[in-house]
C-alpha cells in the first residue's frame, strides 16, 4: 500500500490518474513545464565535435527554444503523436504498486511527473536530435524572429518550415537510438547558421541527383554537333534546354521543391547564402564566406544565383575552377577588395582573366624586390613556394591557361629555380 505525502504539490494527484497522457500535458501538466524541466538533459543527448563550443552553444538553444513558443507547439505536436502510436496501458498503476518506481520521490505525484517526463525525454531528444542534424533549429529562430517585424513574407516562409516539419520521411526519428547524455553524435555542419527553411535537406536531396546529372551531360558531349569549336565545350543553349528538363525531373522527385519559397527571388537569395555557407564549412578548411559569394556573382550572375537548380549544376561542372580562384583570391585579398568596389567594369567580361593576371602581376613584382644577401635566401624559397601554388591552382582553370603574363612567369619560375642566371638579369627580363 502506498500512502502519499503530505507535502504539497503543484501538479495534483487526481489530474494525474485521470485520463490519457495527451489529456495531461494539455491540463494537469503542462507540455511547457515538462519541456521546461527536461529540454536542458534532452540538448545533453547531442555531441558536438568541440566541447567548449557546445556547451555555450547547447546553453544558447535552451534558452532560445523556451523564448518561442511558436516552436514549442511544434514540438509538442510531434510529441503528442509519437505518444498516440507509442501507448502505455495502466502506467498509473504499475508506478503505484512498485517500491523501485516509488521510493525515490516524496509523493506518488512526484513519481508520477517523473514517469511522465522520463517518457517524453524519448520524443523530444530524438525530435531535436533529427531537426540539428537538418540544420533546422536556427533557422527556425531566424525566420521566426523576422516574422515578428510583421514581414508577410516571412509568415509564409516559416509555414513552409512547420510544412517540412511535420512529413516524418523527411524529420525522422524512428531510427534514432534512445536517448542518452552524448549519445547522439553530431557533424559540425550542425552549428552553422542557415537562414532558409531545411536548405540543408533541400542540397542533400538535390546533390543526390549530381551522378545523374553528370551523365546526361557527358552523353550530350557525344554529340559533336553541340560542341562549340572555340571552346571545345557544349553550347552555352545545349547546357540551359537541358537544365529545363533536368529540373523538371528533380521536382517530380522532390515534391517540397515545386510550388515552394525557393520560386521567390528574395527566398532563394537565402538560400544562395546557405549554400556558400555551407561550401565554405567543407572539409575542415578555413573559406572566406564573403570572398566566395562575390566570386559566384560575378560568375554566374545575379539573376541565375537566385535559381537553385541552376547554382547546383553549376557548381557540379565548376567547384574545382571556383575554388582555385577563391585560393587565388586569398593570396592577395586586395584584387577582391578591387573587384568589389569596383565590380564588373573592373573585370571587364572574365573574372578568370582578370584574377590569374592580377596575381600573376604581383608574383612578377615580387621576383624584382630586394633579395640580396644570405639573410634574405629564405624569401626566393618562399617566392617559389608561391608561384608554385599559382600555377598549380591556374590549371584547373581553363580559360586562363594561355595568357601573356602566365607564360613570362613559367619561365621566369625556371630560370630561378635552374639557377644558372643571375636574379639581377632575371629582375631584367621581368621589367622588359
Amino acid at each position: 500500500m502506498t500512502i502519499e505525502t503530505l507535502s504539497g504539490s503543484d501538479v495534483p494527484t487526481s489530474g494525474l490518474l485521470d485520463g490519457s497522457l495527451t489529456r495531461i500535458v494539455n491540463s494537469t501538466y503542462p507540455f511547457e513545464k515538462i519541456l521546461q524541466q527536461e529540454l536542458l538533459w534532452c540538448l545533453s543527448c547531442m555531441k558536438y565535435p568541440s566541447n567548449d563550443e557546445s556547451i555555450n552553444y547547447i546553453k544558447t538553444l535552451n534558452e532560445k527554444i523556451l523564448k518561442h513558443p511558436n516552436f514549442i507547439e511544434c514540438l509538442k505536436k510531434r510529441v503528442l503523436e509519437w505518444v498516440e502510436e507509442n501507448p502505455t496501458s495502466n502506467w498509473q498503476y504499475k508506478i503505484a504498486s512498485s517500491k523501485q518506481n516509488l521510493y525515490p520521490y516524496p509523493s506518488f505525484s512526484a513519481a508520477l511527473q517523473a514517469h511522465v517526463r522520463t517518457l517524453f525525454r524519448k520524443p523530444i531528444a530524438r525530435i531535436l536530435c533529427a531537426l540539428e542534424r537538418l540544420s533546422a533549429i536556427k533557422t527556425f529562430f531566424c525566420v521566426s524572429d523576422q516574422t515578428k517585424s510583421k514581414n508577410g513574407n516571412y509568415e509564409k516562409l516559416l509555414k513552409f518550415w512547420e510544412q517540412i516539419y511535420i512529413d516524418e520521411k523527411i524529420v525522422k526519428i524512428e531510427d534514432i537510438p534512445s536517448p542518452k547524455p552524448d549519445g547522439y553524435n553530431m557533424m559540425a555542419g550542425s552549428l552553422l547558421d542557415l537562414e532558409f527553411p531545411f536548405s540543408f535537406y533541400i542540397m542533400k536531396q538535390i546533390d543526390s541527383f549530381k551522378r545523374h546529372y553528370e551523365e546526361e551531360i557527358t552523353i550530350l558531349q557525344k554529340d559533336n554537333g553541340k560542341i562549340d569549336a572555340k571552346t571545345n565545350e557544349l553550347y552555352d543553349y545545349v547546357i540551359e534546354d537541358h537544365l529545363k528538363d533536368f529540373k523538371n525531373k528533380l521536382f517530380m522527385s522532390i515534391p517540397q521543391l515545386k510550388n515552394s519559397p525557393l520560386e521567390w527571388e528574395w527566398a532563394s537569395e537565402l538560400y544562395f547564402n546557405d549554400f556558400v555557407t555551407v561550401i565554405v564549412s567543407k572539409d575542415g578548411e578555413k573559406k572566406n564566406k564573403k570572398m566566395l559569394t562575390l566570386i559566384l556573382r560575378l560568375l554566374i550572375g545575379t539573376d541565375k544565383m537566385c535559381q537553385p537548380i541552376f547554382l547546383h549544376s553549376y557548381w557540379w561542372r565548376n567547384a574545382n575552377e571556383v575554388l582555385a580562384l577563391l585560393q587565388l583570391a586569398q593570396i592577395s585579398p586586395i584584387i577582391i577588395k578591387d573587384i568589389e568596389i569596383q565590380g564588373n567594369a573592373i573585370v571587364r567580361g572574365s573574372l578568370e582573366k582578370y584574377l590569374i593576371k592580377e596575381v600573376t602581376k604581383l608574383m612578377l613584382q615580387r621576383i624584382c624586390g630586394n633579395f640580396e644577401g644570405s639573410e634574405n635566401a629564405h624569401l626566393i624559397d618562399k617566392w617559389q613556394h608561391d608561384v608554385t601554388k599559382v600555377l598549380y591552382l591556374v590549371n584547373k582553370i581553363t580559360k586562363a591557361k594561355n595568357l601573356p603574363d602566365l607564360q613570362l612567369l613559367r619561365i621566369v619560375n625556371d630560370l630561378v629555380a635552374a639557377k644558372t642566371i643571375p636574379l639581377d638579369s632575371i629582375k631584367e627580363i621581368v621589367q622588359l
